[in-house]
């Protein structure tokens, strides 16, 4: 009986540790061609979008926020940032550009103002 609860506490651990690695996985470095989406983008909403040049992200959007997580771009189509599989994956409308001096973007529908 207790080997069998060792076995189980175990197997947990393992799971556990093996969920938090997998889950924060290495950053991959935002590539050359998405580098105008490096910064921190603030919303009117003060939704947040932070993208940093070494892969790494934050995400203040709705009820949703994610620190430290994973930047992916799906094509010029979308963006997501993701810790431990979780958070946004955000339509990309209008990709970064300059407009009357200041950069914006828009994804799923929301202007972001670069801070």
């Amino acid at each position: 009986m207790r080997q069998g609860l060792f076995l189980v506490i175990f197997a947990f651990i393992i799971g556990s540790l093996t969920l938090t690695f997998t889950g924060c996985g290495k950053k991959t470095p935002i590539p050359q061609d998405k580098k105008d989406y490096v910064g921190t983008w603030i919303s009117e909403t003060q939704d947040t979008i932070v993208i940093r040049a070494n892969g790494e992200g934050n995400a203040k959007v709705g009820s949703t926020t994610i620190s430290g997580g994973s930047v992916e771009f799906q094509g010029k189509s979308s963006v997501s940032i993701k810790a431990i599989g979780l958070g946004p994956t955000l339509k990309i409308n209008q990709p970064p550009h300059e407009m009357e001096g200041r950069w914006m973007m828009v994804l799923d529908g929301t202007s972001y103002y670069k801070q």
